[in-house]
């Protein structure tokens, strides 16, 4: 009952999504602390970074890691690729 009220997908999706170059999405929380997110490299340009709770890294093709969407996080691509 209170899962089925929730506005999301316990048994996860797949999306694929770019950054285009010179853009970021600006710092925020999901509202949920029970789900994990994992981000895989595909086509990383170099300059392409996400923080989450404080902590930088890059994103590296064929390398990936998980990450609680809870915490503040926010993603940019300095670079001029997509």
């Amino acid at each position: 009952d209170i899962l089925d009220s929730l506005d999301v997908s316990l048994f996860g999706h797949v999306g694929f999504n770019r950054q285009r170059g010179k853009s970021g999405i600006p710092l925020h929380a999901d509202p949920f602390n029970f789900l994990l997110t994992c981000h895989l490299g595909l086509s990383a340009p170099d300059g392409a970074q996400i923080q989450v709770n404080g902590t930088k890294r890059s994103w590296r093709n064929g390398e990936g890691f998980l990450l609680d969407p809870s915490f503040e996080h926010s993603t940019w691509n300095d670079s001029n690729e997509d």
